[in-house]
């Protein structure tokens, strides 16, 4: 450890040289590249979350992380250093930083189709001069124009939307929401070119609709997101409905914690687009169903104009949920509705709750919001239809 490097207090540690002491460790990768391996480290003992590490450079084994979403690998400090020092997290497999990350280098996150993405999360703070490298598999269209569409996020700040989408392939599609006219925009202009009216990079927070024409593994590099998100004058024109995404390179928990989330005017039930079935599912608090998955966009309401919310930090989670998946929920009653010519279906769930009423309740019930499938919901007293 050297204060060019980072800066620890004496709090942390007393003695800086390198090796092991006090809560200071580093890798050495003697053994083999595997974080959770004794012989990979100076002093014969993986990290736990209370030490500090560093991966120095000149390795011949560089650290692959091999930690699960339910045991993730753990520290307390992470330094990266500043030549050829890299750390992969492979799909699958999971880091929780508790206090700050120091990327000096490169930082992989790996992902792969049908395997769940690598997942890292850093409680505290970000810093150095190296880039990390989230890589999202995005499936190819499918045989029809009703599959093959992903809602996606970027994890990373000022990622250019430009190296997910190639405007001249005119088989890849890339569109954003817009709630004012309850509309797809397109990226690419309808006389060619790009839409003189789309953002150039990423917004942070903001989802997405991709599709493309062959299946493809994306790169988003940067500086990866840590912390709260505010989400704030979202309107209620139309139907009120706002693609958000998830800025994390983790899980997130759809209003686990309502008072991190903060929601003003917004009801609490959120929608996801699940590409098996062309169709949106509903995420709920109160359900199983309440995951949002690294890079995955998300749809909220507005129940009147102004509204507003956080994207917390203290929600992420490590989580084997892949773009979207379903499960059943406790008292609940799932409906399903499917076509064979095109493969779609849409879900109706009746939930069994006694504080309910006959209306609509922001707190429990989720307009409908139709995809490719059969249009299949509940009607209201008022006429309204609910998923």
């Amino acid at each position: 450890w050297t204060a060019s490097e980072w800066t620890i207090s004496s709090a942390d540690v007393a003695d800086m040289t390198p090796g092991t002491h006090g809560d200071c460790i580093t890798f050495n990768g003697s053994a083999s590249a595997t974080w959770s391996t004794a012989g990979n480290w100076v002093g014969g003992a993986a990290p736990t979350s209370s030490k500090n590490v560093k991966v120095p450079d000149g390795l011949s084994n560089t650290p692959s992380i091999d930690g699960t979403a339910s045991t993730p690998s753990e520290c307390n400090n992470l330094l990266i250093a500043s030549t050829d020092a890299t750390l992969t997290i492979p799909t699958g497999k999971a880091l929780t930083v508790h206090a700050n990350l120091d990327d000096n280098n490169y930082i992989t996150i790996n992902s792969a189709s049908g395997a769940t993405d690598g997942s890292l999360i850093v409680n505290e703070t970000v810093s150095g001069s190296g880039n990390f490298n989230v890589k999202r598999y995005i499936g190819q269209t499918s045989y029809d124009d009703n599959h093959g569409w992903h809602f996606l996020s970027s994890p990373v700040a000022s990622q250019a939307i430009s190296a997910f989408h190639d405007i001249s392939n005119a088989n890849d599609d890339f569109y954003k929401w817009n709630e004012t006219g309850n509309e797809w925009v397109n990226r690419r202009a309808s006389g060619g070119g790009v839409n003189s009216s789309f953002e150039t990079n990423f917004g942070v927070g903001t989802g997405y609709l991709i599709a493309l024409e062959t299946p493809v593994t994306k790169t988003f590099i940067g500086t990866i997101n840590v912390s709260d998100v505010s989400v704030s004058s979202l309107s209620k024109d139309n139907y009120g409905w706002h693609l958000l995404g998830n800025p994390f390179p983790s899980a997130l928990y759809w209003d686990k914690t309502t008072a991190d989330w903060n929601l003003s005017n917004i009801n609490t039930t959120a929608k996801v687009w699940k590409e098996s079935t062309a169709a949106y599912v509903d995420i709920s608090a109160s359900g199983t169903n309440k995951i949002i998955p690294p890079m995955q966009g998300f749809m909220v309401q507005a129940s009147a104009a102004g509204a507003s919310l956080t994207i917390p930090a203290s929600d992420r989670t490590h989580s084997t949920t892949t773009w979207y998946k379903s499960t059943n929920e406790e008292n609940t009653l799932k409906l399903t509705v499917s076509e064979e010519q095109n493969n779609t279906a849409q879900e109706s769930i009746i939930s069994i709750n006694e504080d309910a009423t006959t209306g609509f309740d922001t707190q429990y019930d989720s307009h409908f919001l139709a995809g490719f499938a059969p249009q299949f919901y509940s009607v209201l007293e008022d006429g309204s239809a609910v998923s």
